[in-house]
C-alpha cells in the first residue's frame, strides 16, 4: 500500500496525484497532519499488542509498503489570549504545538523502516546550506549575507547597489478575513537601510539579480521538467513572480536547460536524497543561469499544467512501481 502524507489545505498536488493513482489500479492510504487531532485517532501500546487507528480506520503498518511524504501541518488551533492572561495562554500554545509535533514525531518514527519518497528531514534544509552546495557542485549562486548588523546590510547595499530581502526559511502564508497574504522577496532602499535599527533580527539579503526570464524546475526521479516563466514584463511580478497579477498573467512555456546545468541540478538533489523537489533559478539578461533555491515539498501543478508534462501521472506510476517492488522484497 502506498500511504500518503498530506495536509488538508492549500495541497491540490495530493489529489491530483491520487486521481491517477486510483485510475491506475494503485492502493493507497492518505493522512493529513491535521488528522492527528481534528479525528478519531489511538494508537494503543501495551505488553501484548500494538495497534494504530485514525479516523475510524485501522492502519496496518505491516501493510504500508511505500511512504510519499507530501507535506505535513502541524499547527493547532490556538487560543486567543487577553491582555490579562497574556503569558499564560502564549505558554499554553507553545505547550499544545510541542505536544502535537511530538506526536507527529511519533508517527513518523512506527514508520521509520518503511521505503520514503522524501522524508520530514528535507523539509528542514536550508537555503543558506542549498546555496553552499549548490556552489560545491558547480551551480553559480548570487551573493548572499546573512546578518544582524545594520553595518553590514548598509555595506551590502553600497557594493552591490541593488539587493533584496527574502525569508530564511520557506514563505509563510496568512489569512486575514479569508484572503491570503505572503512574505515575498522585495527590493531594499536606500532609506530601508538608513532606518533599520543597529541591530535587527537576522535577516537574509542577496545580490538583485537582472532577470530576462525565472526558471522554475521540478526534479522528480532523475528527471527535470522545466518552465520558464516570463516574469520580467510585469511590474507587479518583476521581482518575484508569486505576486501573480491574475487579470494579466506571465507568459510560461516548456524550457530544455543546458545539459551541464541539469546534470549539475541532478547531482544536487541526489546530495540532498531528494526524490522531488522544486528548483527556482534565474537566466540572467548577460547569459548566466544562477541557482536559488531547493523547495522540497514544492508545487508542481504550476509546471505540470502550462507544459503539459502530467507530472501527476508520472508520480502516480513511481509510486505504484515502488510500491510493487517493496511489496516483493
Amino acid at each position: 500500500m502506498i500511504l500518503i502524507l498530506s495536509q488538508c489545505t492549500l495541497e491540490s498536488s495530493s489529489e491530483e496525484v491520487i486521481d491517477w493513482i486510483s485510475h491506475l489500479g494503485g492502493n493507497y492510504r492518505r493522512i493529513n497532519g491535521n488528522d492527528l487531532k481534528e479525528s478519531d485517532y489511538y494508537f494503543l501500546i501495551n505488553n501484548n499488542d500494538s495497534k494504530f487507528s485514525i479516523a475510524n480506520n485501522l492502519l496496518n503498518i505491516d501493510n504500508v509498503n511505500v511512504i510519499w511524504y507530501r507535506r505535513w501541518n502541524d499547527d493547532v488551533d490556538r487560543l486567543l489570549p487577553t491582555k490579562k492572561n497574556l503569558s499564560l495562554i502564549n505558554t499554553i500554545n507553545t505547550h499544545r504545538k510541542g505536544e502535537h509535533r511530538h506526536l507527529s514525531t511519533f508517527f513518523f518514527s512506527i514508520l521509520k523502516n518503511k521505503k520514503w519518497i522524501n522524508t520530514p528531514d528535507d523539509e528542514r534544509i536550508t537555503k543558506n546550506e542549498m546555496l553552499l552546495k549548490a556552489k560545491l557542485v558547480g551551480l553559480e549562486i548570487p551573493n548572499t549575507i546573512l546578518t544582524t548588523s545594520k553595518k553590514d546590510a548598509m555595506s551590502f547595499k553600497n557594493k552591490f547597489n541593488k539587493i533584496i530581502i527574502k525569508s530564511i526559511s520557506n514563505t509563510t502564508l496568512y489569512m486575514v478575513q479569508k484572503k491570503f497574504f505572503g512574505n515575498y522577496t522585495c527590493l531594499v532602499s536606500d532609506d530601508d537601510v538608513v532606518n533599520f535599527p543597529s541591530n535587527f533580527y537576522p535577516t537574509l539579503f542577496q545580490e538583485y539579480l537582472e532577470k530576462e526570464y525565472e526558471l522554475r524546475i521540478f526534479y522528480c526521479f532523475g528527471k527535470l521538467y522545466s518552465m520558464a516563466i516570463f516574469s520580467q514584463n510585469d511590474k507587479q511580478t518583476e521581482i518575484d513572480f508569486r505576486q501573480y497579477n491574475y487579470d494579466k498573467p506571465n507568459r510560461n512555456v516548456p524550457y530544455k536547460l543546458p545539459k551541464l546545468i541539469s546534470q549539475k541540478i541532478v547531482k544536487l538533489m541526489n546530495y540532498f536524497g531528494c526524490k522531488t523537489g522544486s528548483i527556482d533559478m534565474v537566466k540572467t539578461k548577460d547569459g548566466r543561469y544562477v541557482f536559488l533555491e531547493i523547495n522540497p515539498v514544492g508545487q508542481f501543478g504550476m509546471t505540470s499544467k502550462p507544459c503539459h508534462y502530467y507530472i501527476e501521472k508520472v508520480l502516480a506510476i513511481q509510486l505504484i512501481k515502488t510500491d510493487k517492488n517493496e511489496r516483493k522484497n
